[in-house]
């Protein structure tokens, strides 16, 4: 009863996994509700990205895309927020993929803007032109653009850290229910065990106990 009882009262980081969990579910739903509903308004004012593309292809496809994208992002957010309700662990794998996926595109995205920083300086230094997102020598001293680069690289290690520390909550709460599913089943599997009836085979050939001090009873007989 003990681990048992250690489980149930498992944390990550002074909170309870399935609160964090579920939490975490509730808040991506809304998310997409939002983000779907804002996209369609955008979609509808034609002020989303697909008015760019060229072809009416390119537009269909990147409209079809970023919707499934958001439905998909809906239905794995919704299939966690089941699996914790209903207790289903393999509800959860869905959105445990999401999330390793998401921390492997931040961490090329960190280390991609380091690869590519000599060549933006050299081409920020050299170039004529000046750009609103490129930050200059001219426009910018070079200690100032080092401590922005200090203030970007906090900020995104930030998001990072927060990225594993909801990673953990949900692996930990796969553990949990996988462990309370197994634990239900054994305990379901003895109480069974215990009160199976033997067949009418094995009935007959058990032996006959007679009492102490007493006889046997009659043997069966028609009528």
């Amino acid at each position: 009863m003990a681990p048992r009882t250690a489980a149930v009262r498992q944390t990550c980081c002074c909170f309870n996994v399935r609160i964090a969990t579920t939490a975490l579910a509730i808040y991506h739903v809304i998310m997409s509700i939002l983000l779907f509903i804002e996209h369609s308004v955008e979609v509808a004012h034609g002020k989303a990205s697909c008015k760019f593309s060229k072809t009416v292809y390119l537009r269909i496809a990147e409209l079809i895309s970023s919707f499934l994208l958001i439905v998909m992002l809906f239905f794995i957010s919704l299939s966690l927020l089941m699996g914790v309700v209903k207790n289903r662990e393999k509800y959860l794998l869905p959105f445990l993929s999401l999330q390793i996926m998401d921390f492997l595109l931040c961490l090329l995205t960190l280390l991609g803007s380091y690869i590519e920083l000599p060549a933006y300086l050299k081409f920020a230094s050299r170039s004529t032109r000046r750009a609103n997102y490129l930050p200059s020598q001219e426009g910018m001293a070079h200690n100032q653009f080092i401590k922005m680069m200090i203030i970007f690289s906090v900020a995104f290690i930030t998001v990072l850290v927060l990225k594993v520390y909801m990673f953990k909550c949900v692996w930990k709460c796969y553990r949990f229910i996988r462990y309370m599913n197994s634990a239900e089943g054994r305990s379901g599997s003895k109480m069974l065990s215990k009160v199976v009836l033997p067949s009418y085979e094995e009935a007959v050939s058990l032996p006959y106990k007679i009492p102490e001090g007493g006889l046997a009873p009659p043997p069966y007989s028609e009528v």
